[in-house]
């Protein structure tokens, strides 16, 4: 085989995800390409081949499609024009149809799939049009969705980010909404009801072009400021949930199937107290809910991303290497220098960017203990004595909890 016969994998982003991805890339003997706009974002310092430009320029997408055999991308937030142009290529590097990757990318269009496959989703609103004045809107949802509610973008959201919750009994609720719809007044926007659920879990699937499926093990998250705090694992399921979960899973397999759809896709959802199940939102590439996988399984969602997008052969099961796992954010605020873990069952991923400013997911830590509990308990004692010895260092403005 010369060089040139060697499958290649392009990515598009040069964030954390696009990094844990090259570095699987490099296990499996897959020359890796990232198109990312800065020389020392977390991927472009871990591969030899780093194309510097805005990831919608289309010069540079040209001379990514040029190199690779098939392009993947960090984030969904691309453009309509950047999945055209993929979609149109001469070398095919887009693994699944244009079809199944455009409507899970924009959350109005994700709602509108997912409901016509009959899957349990939140009930929503488009309320685009209705976006003149805060009171009118808040109006319009009350009278056919119900308040509280909950306002998000229909693109370019994430971790909190591009979301308010409509409750009129807040305090200069009005006010804050109408700096939220000036802020947004530009993107389409949908409101979900608010939810009374119990707790929130995740599910992460793969699926290759041969139609063979990976689950990776269900897991419970929890959300802080909008954003993934932990995530603990396996979830322990009563009869009723495990019964909602198995039919959710034969649902999205027949849509996967049906859309041929390829690689990882993570479904959040909503446990409600009766033990059903609504889907809040899905995430079609590999997911922070499942960053576990790294040390937790015999198999990464890295891996399974990449070997699906090469047609590889995916593993009927995966194997357990403790009973129980947990994985905690590391969020930032200033500059730092984290310190290694030293530990046989608890692993630091660092993510080596340059600035640490507040929000930012700079690292994550996985641990692996004889239970559930015992493995969220200690991967949160390793977070708070890292954060300590960062404060006795001074090495940052502080990682905030």
């Amino acid at each position: 085989m010369n060089a040139t016969s060697i499958p290649k994998l392009g990515i598009i982003g040069g964030g954390q995800l696009a990094r844990m991805l090259a570095f699987s890339a490099h296990r499996l003997g897959i020359p890796c390409y990232v198109l990312s706009p800065r020389r020392d974002d977390a991927a472009a310092e871990v591969v030899k081949h780093h194309i510097c430009a805005d990831i919608h320029d289309q010069d540079a997408l040209q001379k990514l499609m040029t190199h690779c055999t098939v392009i993947t991308f960090e984030s969904e937030n691309i453009t309509e024009n950047t999945l055209e142009l993929l979609a149109q290529s001469s070398c095919s590097c887009l693994p699944h149809p244009l079809t199944a990757m455009q409507p899970l990318a924009r959350r109005h269009s994700q709602k509108k799939l997912l409901a016509s496959y009959n899957l349990p989703i939140t009930p929503y609103l488009d309320v685009t049009q209705q976006q003149q004045g805060g009171e009118s809107l808040v109006r319009y949802i009350k009278e056919r969705l119900s308040l509280p509610a909950v306002l998000k973008t229909s693109k370019g959201g994430y971790d909190g980010r591009a979301t308010f919750i409509i409750h009129p009994q807040k305090p200069d609720h009005l006010d804050l909404l109408t700096a939220f719809l000036s802020k947004y007044a530009m993107i389409p926007l949908i409101a979900e009801k608010y939810v009374d659920f119990s707790k929130e879990i995740a599910i992460t699937m793969a699926r290759n072009a041969r139609g063979d499926i990976h689950t990776l093990p269900a897991v419970e998250t929890y959300q802080k400021d909008y954003q993934c705090d932990w995530v603990k694992g396996p979830l322990e399921t009563k009869k009723e949930l495990k019964d909602h979960l198995s039919k959710l899973k034969t649902a999205i397999t027949h849509m996967l199937h049906h859309i041929q759809y390829i690689g990882v896709i993570t479904f959040e959802l909503f446990v409600l107290h009766d033990q059903s199940v609504w889907i809040n939102e899905v995430a079609p590439r590999v997911h922070n809910s499942a960053h576990y996988s790294m040390n937790a399984l015999d198999i990464s969602q890295f891996d399974l991303h990449i070997m699906s997008l090469f047609n590889m052969p995916l593993p009927i099961d995966y194997r357990l290497r403790s009973p129980g796992f947990a994985m905690t954010n590391l969020i930032g605020k200033g500059e730092h220098h984290m310190p290694l873990i030293q530990n046989s069952d608890t692993f630091l991923h660092r993510y080596d960017k340059k600035e640490a400013r507040r929000g930012r997911k700079m690292g994550h830590i996985n641990a692996l203990a004889p239970s559930t509990e015992e493995a969220l308990k200690k991967a949160l004692t390793a977070r708070e004595d890292l954060y300590k010895h960062l404060r006795i260092q001074n090495d940052i403005n502080l990682l905030y909890t």
